[in-house]
């Protein structure tokens, strides 16, 4: 009797032990996933993160989560966004306007109302040509074209393989949604929604 009263103690030792130990795993990994996503300036993605953390990618995502939990609970001055299929720690937005009145961009984005109006169409219509980019517009785009592909905002994601010389088709980039503070093309406000909005 004694003897299987010891066993089963030394189970119960066990069992805590390892409960303890998965305690500072999970510490670790997310004090690891902080460490880098501070130290990262562009969003990465969560298969990088998984191979450098050796652990499944479902498992990065659950400690994203608790991590992004974790600032909100406090009312942290930091905040992490996914953002495509990566993730990137920023300022908490609720702090937005404060920051702005001490830290500028030191490069600003400057754009034409031509240069939007085709990034928009990108946007929303990709993937697109040039050539309907200039249906839709109604004049050459060009140059505004390669300027946007110069701000790495829209990048080539194919040709158009069933139209005579096989254009090429252009989308947006993980830079254009950073740069709006989405997490895909689907966040993008409707159409529907804009027009409405404007006419308030």
């Amino acid at each position: 009797m004694e003897q299987s009263t010891n066993v089963v103690a030394e189970k119960e030792d066990i069992r805590k032990t390892e409960d303890a130990q998965e305690v500072i795993n999970t510490g670790k990994y997310k004090a690891l996933l902080e460490a880098i996503l501070f130290i990262e300036v562009e969003p990465i993605s969560y298969k990088k993160l998984s191979d450098m953390l050796k652990i499944p990618v479902k498992e990065v995502k659950k400690y994203v989560v608790e991590l992004a939990d974790d600032y909100k609970k406090r009312e942290s001055g930091l905040y992490i966004s996914e953002l495509g299929n990566g993730v990137k720690m920023t300022t908490n937005p609720v702090y937005a306007d404060f920051l702005k009145q001490f830290y500028k961009k030191k490069r600003k984005m400057k754009f034409s109302k031509a240069a939007l109006e085709t990034l928009a169409i990108i946007a929303y219509r990709q993937p697109i040509t040039k050539a309907e980019i200039e249906s839709i517009r109604g004049v050459s785009s060009d140059a505004i074209v390669r300027d946007l592909l110069d701000k790495k905002l829209v990048k080539v994601v194919g040709k158009k393989e069933d139209v005579p010389g096989k254009p090429m088709l252009y989308g947006t980039t993980k830079e254009f949604l950073l740069m709006f503070g989405i997490k895909s093309i689907k966040d993008l406000p409707k159409i529907k929604e804009i027009k409405e909005s404007s006419f308030e």
